[in-house]
């Protein structure tokens, strides 16, 4: 009876050391990124970003965990009532999924992005408009260069 009592055990615990799915690593997606941005408003656009990355020290590198973005950003759209812009880059990456906040150097308003990654080398994805009198969005696409 012991010996039976101590293999469920040994099973036991061996199946719950194991993940069912690994989780993928987290690519650095640090470096310069170049794309076109389209608003609700104001049409065509493109967009320039340039992201530091950084994971959490006391975790290894490239284990799915959610690392922390910075940087600065420009913009501009081609219709010609429309402004360039430009300011500061806060965010997390974790696996594929990008969140981003682009803060204006000039008081105005911020832009809520969130896009998905193919590899470490392009990215798409949406954006709205954040803190902001009126309500605009679109879709983006941008590649590291």
């Amino acid at each position: 009876m012991r010996l039976r009592l101590s293999i469920v055990l040994a099973a036991a615990v061996v199946a719950c050391g194991r993940s069912s799915t690994p989780t993928a690593p987290t690519p650095n997606i640090s470096g310069n990124w170049s794309g076109t941005m389209f608003s609700t408003q104001s049409g065509n656009g493109a967009l320039a970003l340039t992201l530091t990355q950084r994971g959490l020290s006391l975790l290894p590198p490239g284990t799915g965990q959610e690392q922390e973005l910075t940087g600065t950003w420009s913009g501009s759209f081609l219709n010609a009532n429309a402004d360039g812009m430009s300011g500061t880059v806060s965010g997390t990456v974790s696996q594929s999924s990008v969140t981003l906040m682009l803060t204006p150097g000039v008081p105005g308003c911020a832009y809520s992005l969130t896009a998905t990654l193919t590899g470490a080398v392009s990215m798409s994805g949406t954006w709205t408009t954040s803190n902001c009198p009126y309500q605009a969005g679109g879709a983006l696409s941008a590649t590291k260069e």
